[in-house]
């Protein structure tokens, strides 16, 4: 006969007894603390296991494990995230430079210009391809670049280096100043 040990209404243990009258020595578990109860389960179908819950009238099997997601839909996330945290990225820039008065300097163009690259990887999630292409513009030390100041510099490049090798779980580029 088979037998389940059940605590908090739920299986913890099952035994296999030939003799019923052994059935108070498998009462308790292995630290002496008593089963809510011990019942016989081997005439039900189906035979209830270890996980599985008993109310006094109703068993039920534990619940099943979620879904494992494809590999498709894993990397299919990872892309839309990295998206959205580069969307985001060019929004906060844009912002920025609004504030700090791009368009009243004229200057709008011109950077959109020079960081289209940039905006391009950044739109579409290859934020490592961005990383490059900041660390590209970073080393740029033409007057083309200078006349972008302060929408462009050194200072501000970092931080969005930064931010992205945060996400990314890299380690942060310190901006060695001026």
């Amino acid at each position: 006969m088979i037998y389940a040990q059940i605590t908090n209404n739920k299986i913890v243990n099952t035994i296999m007894l030939d003799d019923a009258s052994l059935l108070p020595l498998f009462s308790t578990d292995q630290n002496g603390n008593p089963y809510d109860s011990v019942v016989q389960i081997d005439n039900i179908v189906p035979q209830p296991g270890i996980g599985w819950t008993f109310n006094n009238v109703n068993w039920s099997p534990p619940p099943a494990p979620p879904a494992a997601q494809s590999t498709v839909d894993i990397y299919t996330t990872l892309v839309q995230n990295a998206i959205t945290f580069g969307q985001a990225l060019i929004v906060r820039f844009a912002t920025q430079n609004v504030m700090a008065g791009i368009t009243q300097a004229g200057k709008t163009q011109a950077v959109l210009a020079y960081s289209s690259d940039l905006y391009t990887y950044l739109s579409t999630g290859s934020l490592y391809v961005a990383l490059a292409e900041i660390e590209t513009m970073i080393a740029d030390t033409s007057d083309a670049k200078a006349a972008l100041a302060p929408f462009i510099s050194n200072a501000v490049l970092y931080t969005y280096l930064n931010q992205i090798q945060l996400y990314l779980g890299l380690t942060v580029t310190p901006n060695p100043g001026p």
